[in-house]
């Protein structure tokens, strides 16, 4: 747990200065010395190179030049320098800026260089060194130095952009406006509603739709939509496959990047445009007027390609952080909801049952005999029944209601024990989830070696606000109706409330 919270922080602190980064960037009166000059100093703050440089190609001269360079010690390293572009496959930084190689790390693995590229356009290459530590670079340094690499990259070319087209000011503050709401949240679905309400309010779209490749079922799968009419809706219904020529949203993807007009449909009221991170194609935003009419026109696409780019980078961090914060939450061997935030989801439905005057129940189980199997089967035979408790579990709750919203929940509270919660329910509506998951527990086998083996579970079950006004109080209800059940015979079902009684075998 202590080995996930540190690469939790570690990652939100390198999210955080990425997101300085093009903050940075979006400075546009500073100019590009200043706005690298900063840049720089957030990525030595970040990785621990010890100098940095940035090269730029001079088209008029073939060559790339140094524009900024940085120093651990030193500070900003003053004087000029240029590297000729050949095509001689031996000058490795000349085969990184024109694509030819991915990356090169030399000197006894102490210097690494990345290429400064924005989909087709070479725009030189950003060199790292640790000269003075003679450390080697590390695979998570090379990765993280990529970030870094991608969005100086997309800067360099914003500050471009606006100091050679000053009719595009407004457009491009506004942008820079929709860049810095995307690095104020890392929640996913918040910045997909920031992405498409930007495409719509601030690009002047009538509409947008944002779709994501799903690799695992080799789809395009359909996110968010967003209109004119200010309404942001679910699109999840609409599914391709990912193969060319099933239309126009999926032959994007296969289409050459460098070919623009292969994203224009034909009467140029649509356009498809890939989001695209280190080459990896994630997804698709897709733009049109049917309702206004009026055709898409270059300045559109290139207004559209800011956002796309920006758009398709915060996604993938919102991705990966939401994939790293999961890991936190959840226990390794069920997936289920750790202890700890379980409580706090507990906690957060007790306050709302308590606002809205409604009833929940509190349900904890436990498999009976659960030490025996281990000792005679061995852990293994253990881990299985336990998986198998999880699955008849998730099986058996309701996972979001008519407005998406997460509704029941359930935890590894610890060993062979699980929590489960149940929203709007009484105490009728909790027997009767709790009965099936019993009986579904009694007839599930697990194979161990040459033998078959079932189990059963007892169950304790509080509800809010009958048995215990506080969570303390029904947890504390919940695990004496579990005891009972224990105490009188095992594979039982207890309700706090008739704890005491004696009702025939099977519901206590």
């Amino acid at each position: 747990m202590d080995e996930q919270r540190e690469n939790l922080e570690r990652a939100e602190k390198h999210l955080n200065m990425l997101q300085g980064v093009v903050r940075t960037f979006f400075q546009f009166e500073a100019g590009l010395e200043e706005t690298l000059k900063m840049s720089l100093k957030a990525l030595l703050d970040d990785l621990m190179f010890d100098s940095i440089f940035v090269y730029l190609y001079d088209e008029p001269g073939n060559s790339l030049e140094c524009v900024q360079a940085r120093s651990r010690g030193k500070g900003i390293i003053a004087g000029e320098s240029r590297i000729p572009v050949t095509e001689d496959d031996d000058d490795f930084i000349s085969a990184i800026f024109l694509g030819k190689r991915a990356f090169e790390i030399w000197d006894d693995g102490i210097e690494i260089c990345m290429p400064l590229r924005l989909a087709n356009e070479k725009l030189g290459v950003l060199i790292a060194d640790k000269q003075t530590s003679r450390e080697k670079v590390t695979g998570e340094e090379k990765e993280m130095l990529s970030d870094y690499a991608h969005e100086i990259s997309r800067g360099i070319r914003y500050v471009k952009v606006f100091e050679n087209n000053s009719r595009k000011i407004d457009m491009l503050l506004a942008l820079s406006k929709i860049s810095e709401a995307m690095a104020t949240t890392m929640e996913f679905e918040p910045v997909l509603e920031i992405i498409l309400r930007s495409a719509v309010d601030i690009l002047k779209f009538d509409m947008a739709k944002l779709y994501l490749v799903d690799k695992a079922n080799n789809q395009l799968r359909g996110k968010l939509s967003s209109d004119i009419r200010h309404v942001v809706r679910q699109i999840d219904k609409e599914t391709y496959p990912l193969k060319n020529g099933t239309n126009r949203i999926v032959d994007s993807l296969f289409a050459d990047p460098s070919q623009q007009s292969l994203k224009y449909s034909t009467d140029e009221l649509f356009l498809y445009f890939p989001l695209i991170v280190k080459n990896d194609k994630i997804g698709v935003l897709v733009v049109n007027n049917v309702f206004s009419r009026l055709p898409i026109g270059k300045e559109d696409m290139e207004n559209l390609d800011i956002l796309a780019n920006q758009a398709a980078v915060t996604l993938e961090k919102a991705k990966l952080y939401e994939e790293v914060k999961e890991l936190s939450i959840r226990d390794s061997l069920t997936g289920l909801y750790s202890h700890g935030f379980f409580l706090g989801r507990f906690e957060e439905e007790a306050k709302r049952a308590g606002r809205e005057k409604q009833s929940f129940a509190l349900m904890i189980l436990d498999i009976d005999g659960f030490k025996r199997y281990n000792d005679l089967y061995g852990h293994q035979a253990g881990d299985e029944i336990i998986l198998s408790l999880s699955q008849i579990l998730k099986q058996n709750i309701r996972t979001f209601d008519v407005k998406g919203r997460t509704i029941d929940a359930i935890g590894r509270y610890g060993g062979d024990e699980f929590v489960v919660l149940l929203t709007n329910s009484n105490k009728d509506s909790a027997l009767a989830v709790g009965n099936r998951m019993r009986d579904a527990v009694k007839s599930q086998t697990i194979k161990a070696g040459e033998k078959t083996l079932t189990f059963t579970v007892s169950i304790g079950i509080a509800i809010y606000p009958n048995d215990g006004a506080t969570p303390h109080q029904l947890f504390k209800k919940a695990d004496e109706a579990l005891y009972w059940a224990k105490q009188h015979g095992k594979d039982q079902l207890c309700m706090a409330s008739d704890t005491g009684k004696n009702p025939p075998k099977g519901i206590l």
